[in-house]
């Protein structure tokens, strides 16, 4: 990989990666230190490839990528994203329920209602079904799980249980 415009294009790179990353609109101020990094491995003559590397496994690392940072209250469109998809898909938030927070939209009731149908009849929203089902028993709002509170006293012990 090689680039004519490698500043530009590397930061290009970093914002989209980071905007998915952090599950947000992503700042200058937010990109700041990742392109540092790369400035700097640029200028120490690395290869463009690697220069683009140690900003994006920088993202990976942060405290941004790695946390759901919500502030009390009131969810904002980001924060309902997220929830959103780590509860029905067990992953981040993909492009159209970014862009719709971004726009501010994902909170009013019927985008909210519409997003929530897609993402159901999404395939990743297996791993929904497979951890919100426990075969009957309470495994999945119990955790961790423990036979005091998974396990029905008719039923054999859950496999979550043994």
């Amino acid at each position: 990989m090689s680039s004519n415009d490698p500043e530009a294009d590397a930061e290009k790179i970093l914002r989209d990666f980071a905007r998915r990353a952090f599950r947000r609109t992503v700042t200058d101020v937010d990109l700041k230190p990742f392109l540092g990094l790369v400035k700097a491995k640029l200028a120490a003559k690395h290869s463009f490839e690697k220069a683009v590397r140690v900003g994006l496994t920088a993202i990976l690392v942060s405290p941004d990528f790695l946390f759901l940072r919500e502030k009390p209250g009131k969810l904002d469109d980001f924060a309902l994203a997220s929830r959103l998809s780590y509860f029905l898909w067990s992953t981040m938030p993909d492009d159209e329920l970014l862009t719709l927070a971004e726009k501010g939209k994902l909170s009013q009731p019927e985008a909210l209602r519409v997003q929530v149908e897609r993402m159901l009849k999404h395939p990743k929203a297996v791993a929904f079904t497979r951890t919100s089902s426990a075969s009957g028993s309470d495994c999945a709002r119990s955790m961790p799980p423990s036979r005091a509170t998974c396990c029905t006293p008719n039923s054999t012990t859950c496999s979550r249980c043994r």
